[in-house]
């Protein structure tokens, strides 16, 4: 199963609030900035996360979609 596919991330890019959805049960979302340092740390309830990045400076950010055996990683712009 190819859970890359599976996942949807919107929208990309924006300005406060972002959507993950994704099947991985039990997933977390870790988001990164440019330099690699973690920012947040959420849990997926319910196959959706709303992740708020409003407070954030503008730029390139890294998302990282994580449960006990798969791992996904997605550029999102923040505007």
């Amino acid at each position: 199963l190819n859970t890359q596919n599976l996942i949807t991330i919107s929208p990309n890019p924006t300005n406060s609030i972002f959507k993950i959805e994704c099947p991985m049960k039990g997933a977390n979302v870790i988001l990164y900035n440019s330099f690699g340092q973690k920012l947040l740390t959420s849990k997926i309830e319910n196959q959706t996360s709303l992740i708020d990045i409003s407070h954030f400076s503008k730029g390139i950010y890294i998302a990282e979609i994580i449960d006990d055996k798969t791992s996904y990683r997605v550029k999102i712009i923040k505007e």
